[in-house]
């Protein structure tokens, strides 16, 4: 009976999964058909300013869920929720607004009314990606995939509303109100906001909020380096690329983009019970574990990656129109930067669990610099796609290859001093 409970478990996540990806993909796809070149340009650097919010945010509040939920925090899951929602409810309207002024002022101006719906937008995505992380931890997953169905039914239909007509304003309302009637569906279905208000205040916030820097300070630096080798490296391609250049670069990568639904997936299925092993028991049996998720994970991976290769190539003017098919040689080179990142999510997965996430943003900031040093150099030099591409392959593998090597020295490590060599 169990493990078909877990079977469910996995089916919904897969799913739920599955389909904020197809999202993602859709964000990109729409958005890039609808809009027009320079706008669809303008969109892809607002929202690359976007994610960088979304990414500190999450990785101080919403990730460390996946690990203390249910650990640390399991006799008290609501107060420990209502509180997270607060917190990430502020520090996202904050550097929201602190990101929309900074791209107003250095990069493109922006309407009033642009303005507005990006901050809506990047708070409400923030604020249901802290209810995924709640849920994935305590492993209700029906409603989170359902809630998940809502949001890209109503993406989708609001892009064909909108169709003729989209502009860049429309199009981050569009996303904004998708995110918000999922976060008002899931509320209204779950009810997860239990606790009194008296119940809250005593409850030690100063307590959640240390343990969340402590754990997430190196992953807040680990999703800046990540931010900067994506998409800061981006906005900073604007300045060499055409806008044509730079869509069909970015919808590329986004296509290919769609196999990580199995990396994330992978991370929010397995961290909890990674952690519980590793609380419940001991570094030998986590190392143990870690390798047997290698041996399950990677060479299905490696399958799904190929496969994908190819079908988005047989495809390519399904999903784009002639514009961009001289750029079509780039789906070998973002599906080997997608199977690169594949490469480094077990180790990842352990030295996040052994809290040594230090390394893991030292990973990422190989990938940053190698990314920015190697790709500007070049484009310096060269200025097309071509280098600017293949520069993010060579660092992200050099990144993902330093990983596995960390990994297998941390885990050591632990070993020895818990005293548990040999057992």
């Amino acid at each position: 009976m169990k493990k078909k409970i877990m079977n469910i478990f996995k089916k919904y996540g897969l799913v739920e999964q599955s389909l904020i990806s197809l999202l993602n993909f859709l964000i990109v796809f729409m958005f890039g058909k609808n809009l027009p070149t320079s706008d669809f340009a303008n969109f892809i650097i607002i929202h690359s300013a976007l994610t960088f919010v979304f990414l500190i945010a999450s990785g101080i509040w919403a990730s460390p869920v996946l690990v203390f939920l249910p650990t640390k925090y399991s006799q008290h899951k609501n107060a420990y929720f209502e509180i997270l929602f607060i917190l990430n409810l502020i520090t996202s309207i904050i550097f929201a607004i602190i990101a929309v002024v900074f791209v107003n002022i250095f990069i493109v101006r922006l309407e009033l009314v642009t303005s507005i719906f990006s901050i809506l937008t990047v708070v409400s995505w923030g604020q249901y990606e802290l209810l995924r992380k709640n849920f994935y931890a305590d492993n209700k997953l029906k409603s989170l995939m359902n809630s998940s169905i809502i949001l890209v039914v109503f993406f989708f239909l609001g892009n064909l509303l909108f169709k003729n007509s989209l502009t860049i304003d429309l199009s981050f309302a569009v996303l904004f109100l998708s995110y918000f009637i999922a976060i008002v569906y899931i509320i209204i279905r779950t009810q997860p906001f239990t606790e009194t208000i008296k119940n809250l205040i005593l409850f030690d916030f100063k307590q959640i909020v240390r343990v969340h820097w402590d754990f997430s300070k190196w992953t807040i630096l680990s999703s800046l380096y990540y931010w900067i080798s994506t998409s800061g490296y981006f906005i900073l391609l604007s300045f060499f690329l055409e806008d044509l250049q730079l869509g069909a670069m970015r919808s590329i990568l986004n296509i290919l983009g769609l196999v990580s639904v199995f990396l994330v997936f992978f991370e929010n299925m397995y961290t909890p019970k990674a952690s519980n092993i590793y609380y419940n028991s001991n570094g030998v049996k986590l190392n143990n574990y870690i390798n047997g998720l290698k041996r399950k994970f990677l060479i299905p991976y490696i399958g799904i990656v190929f496969m994908a290769i190819i079908m988005s190539y047989l495809l390519f003017g399904v999903f784009f129109n002639d514009a961009y098919m001289e750029y079509k040689y780039l789906i070998i080179i973002f599906g080997l930067y997608q199977l690169a990142l594949g490469l480094n999510r077990p180790p990842i997965l352990g030295i996040r669990v052994i809290n040594k996430t230090r390394y893991i943003s030292l990973g990422n900031l190989i990938a940053a610099v190698l990314t920015i040093l190697l790709g500007l150099t070049l484009m310096s030099i060269f200025r097309n796609v071509f280098v600017a591409s293949i520069s993010m392959f060579i660092s992200v593998l050099i990144s993902s290859f330093y990983l596995i090597i960390v990994y297998k020295r941390l885990i050591l490590i632990d070993i020895k001093e818990r005293g548990e060599l040999g057992k």
